[in-house]
């Protein structure tokens, strides 16, 4: 499977407009499975978290305190109750080149395959990522 980088990904966000979209997102759950990080987070280098070197004085008084495991589960949820702001704001992506008069509302049909994702707002970091790969079921 073949993906997109950080770089080419941030690329098509800097190039896209705000449009006014009428959108057709069909209700979805995703629960991802439990993710072990521990040894992800050590290989980033962070170690003595993990192991008798840890230092939580900041938040405990006891010593003896080090990191066992650190788990992760995701669950998103789209339906109709929680589907307003991506109905009400949509982008769409335009060359730079091309002209800015303001285009007439568009139909965004996800009857097909589609990538997802919960970017944050202010610093634009992708929370959540998904594709969805049979919409119709």
């Amino acid at each position: 499977k073949e993906g997109i980088s950080e770089e080419t990904y941030y690329d098509l966000f800097d190039d896209m407009k705000q449009q006014k979209v009428d959108i057709y997102l069909p209700s979805f759950n995703v629960t991802t499975p439990q993710y072990k990080l521990r040894n992800m987070l050590m290989n980033l280098g962070i170690q003595d978290a993990f192991t008798n070197k840890a230092n939580f004085s900041g938040i405990t008084k006891s010593p003896d305190l080090f990191i066992k495991h650190v788990l992760h589960k995701g669950f998103i949820s789209v339906n109709e109750e929680g589907t307003e702001a991506a109905a009400a704001t949509g982008v769409v992506m335009n060359f730079k080149s091309a002209s800015e008069e303001e285009p007439e509302q568009i139909q965004f049909d996800c009857d097909h395959p589609f990538l997802y994702l919960i970017q944050h707002e202010e610093t634009g970091t992708i929370l959540f990522m998904g594709t969805m790969n049979n919409p119709t079921l």
